[in-house]
């Protein structure tokens, strides 16, 4: 009998394993293709999105809708409903709360920039091909769309090359750009460039990356960046449970299943009468997560950057503190008291290479500037090809 491997079920379970769909860089050289924007009525490429990568299972979007405006998005809005995902922002969001509410930005600064709401930027790409070292051999990636969700410094570093040249997603004569990557973790560090070949000579696309780029415009389908972004949605109860580090137990329906022994949570031992309850595992799993509460509350946040939880999330974390403790307090939304970044940020697998950096108010304006430039430069682009 001849045996041979399944190689499309290994290439699915390896996609799976390594970001699904979304564009997880590896170390090297990759040269991607710019997608126009997800909705052809659409002016921007990207999505503006707030972000609380290091809580819970993070992602998780901020629920202030005043500040993540995306929230109040038509089009957001139906992607969410059509995902069957409630958008909870009547009481804010639960995470800038409890900074507010504590003042962490004075009394721990270090867990303040950890979990604060950062900017992201989610952006449908092609990689083309990728070398791990300058002087290896290119290899060719397989044609597939991949929705990058990209931090501030990576979205300014990219929008500064459309604006130098805003025809470069012409299919017929394309500009691909280069990011190179260093490093994993919180020492990750990338560059952005334009690729020289295809700078120095344009790119007509083949058919299979034409029907990439249609693709990126189908409403509901996987380069829907407004269905793709309502899958980092929570609930205000969950959001508030993930940032006290308590799982919310699922309803049990049933004959007398709602009824749980008082112990419950409370006192697990690995003893014969704790293995004769029906709850054995998941009292044991809420009895450690109570308990890891309870020590949180008691013992400092460790020393760490915003983005450790990941090794392969995306950032340029080239060392930035929390900043220098200061006196000053932290406004309404929980933004730091002064110029201070909080440092970079590596962001969460789910979503791809992301993280970001803060978005204080003080930045906002510098945001909206940047946006309208990129837009009248987009638009002299398109009247241009």
């Amino acid at each position: 009998m001849a045996y041979k491997f399944n190689a499309d079920a290994i290439a699915k379970d390896r996609e799976k394993r390594e970001g699904g769909s979304y564009l997880q860089l590896k170390e090297g050289d990759t040269d991607l293709y710019l997608c126009p924007p997800c909705r052809e009525d659409d002016e921007l490429p990207y999505l503006d999105l707030l972000i609380h990568w290091n809580v819970g299972q993070g992602p998780l979007m901020c629920l202030d809708a005043k500040r993540n405006t995306i929230m109040t998005n038509p089009k957001f809005i139906k992607a969410a409903k059509s995902a069957k995902r409630a958008i909870e922002t009547k009481k804010g969001c639960p995470v800038c709360n409890e900074i507010t509410s504590k003042s962490l930005w004075d009394t721990d600064r270090d867990r303040a920039a950890k979990i604060y709401a950062r900017s992201a930027f989610p952006w449908n790409t092609i990689p083309i091909r990728h070398r791990t070292k300058a002087s290896e051999p290119w290899t060719n990636l397989q044609p597939a769309l991949k929705p990058w969700t990209m931090p501030k410094t990576l979205w300014e570093a990219i929008t500064d090359l459309i604006m130098e040249r805003p025809d470069m997603i012409d299919p017929d004569a394309a500009v691909f750009i280069r990011v190179n990557r260093k490093g994993t973790g919180t020492k990750t560090q990338y560059n952005v460039s334009f690729d020289s070949e295809s700078l120095a000579k344009p790119v007509k696309l083949s058919k299979p990356y034409r029907a990439l780029i249609r693709k990126s415009q189908e409403v509901g389908g996987e380069g829907d960046l407004y269905l793709k972004s309502s899958e980092m949605l929570a609930g205000y109860d969950e959001l508030e449970a993930a940032i006290s580090g308590i799982e919310l137990e699922e309803e049990k329906g049933g004959d007398g299943d709602d009824e749980r022994k008082p112990c419950f949570g409370i006192d697990w031992e690995d003893d014969e009468d704790c293995r004769a309850c029906e709850d054995f595992d998941s009292c044991k799993k809420a009895t450690d997560k109570a308990a890891k509460a309870a020590k949180a509350d008691d013992e400092p946040e460790p020393d760490d950057d915003p983005g450790e939880a990941a090794e392969d999330d995306a950032g340029d974390t080239d060392g930035d503190d929390a900043g220098d403790d200061t006196d000053d307090t932290a406004g309404d939304d929980g933004a730091p008291p002064d110029d201070d970044d909080g440092g970079d940020d590596d962001g969460g697998d789910d979503a791809g290479d992301g993280g970001g950096d803060d978005d204080p108010e003080a930045e906002l304006a510098e945001l909206d500037k940047l946006r309208a430039k990129l837009k009248a430069k987009m638009n002299k682009g398109k009247k241009k090809a």
